[in-house]
């Protein structure tokens, strides 16, 4: 992690050290999809206790030099993943077709429920500065939703408010406004 450059591409995981690129792939034991010749990376995301995660087919944390994946049998039901997110209490975060948290208790992820009643896809987590998270969500192709969860409440904040996203990102700044890239080009 420290001086490493992490980068997602579509065919595989770069890390970047001291100048020296090192991929890694479906050979490096990285889970992707078996019906795709590339080894696509959505995102890559560094933890505080030195984790590199890195979503694709399923969930894969780097860590001391091993891969582990996180699937079915650690409650990742959805591919891909889109987003991880690590808050400021430490919670970590996955985001794909459901949001699921982590629990550090067991080692595996848990689907949040109100995302399946909600029958929405999260694309982006970002710490509101109070506790909860503001979710970037959409629900089909044209309706993109923000939420804020706090307290396992979600509260949506207005309507559908763009026709849709090119990607997941969602930022604060430090007077607390929101960033996202929309579908039509801006932010």
């Amino acid at each position: 992690l420290e001086g490493n450059l992490w980068i997602a591409t579509d065919d595989g995981l770069l890390r970047c050290r001291e100048g020296e690129f090192k991929r890694f792939t479906r050979k490096d034991g990285l889970a992707y999809l078996p019906e795709e010749a590339r080894d696509r990376i959505c995102m890559v995301q560094a933890d505080r206790s030195g984790g590199v995660w890195a979503g694709a087919f399923s969930l894969n944390l780097l860590r001391n030099g091993t891969i582990q994946t996180f699937d079915q049998a650690e409650g990742i039901v959805t591919k891909p993943i889109y987003h991880f997110h690590e808050d400021s209490a430490g919670v970590r975060w996955a985001a794909g077709d459901f949001l699921y948290r982590f629990d550090d208790r067991t080692g595996k992820f848990e689907r949040d429920p109100e995302s399946n009643n909600l029958g929405i896809s999260v694309s982006g987590i970002e710490d509101d500065g109070t506790g909860g998270l503001w979710l970037l969500c959409s629900k089909g192709p044209h309706a993109a939703l923000l939420y804020r969860v706090r307290n396992g409440q979600w509260e949506p904040t207005s309507e559908q408010f763009s026709t849709g996203f090119r990607n997941g990102f969602l930022c604060a700044d430090r007077r607390g406004g929101l960033w996202m890239a929309s579908g039509d080009g801006g932010i």
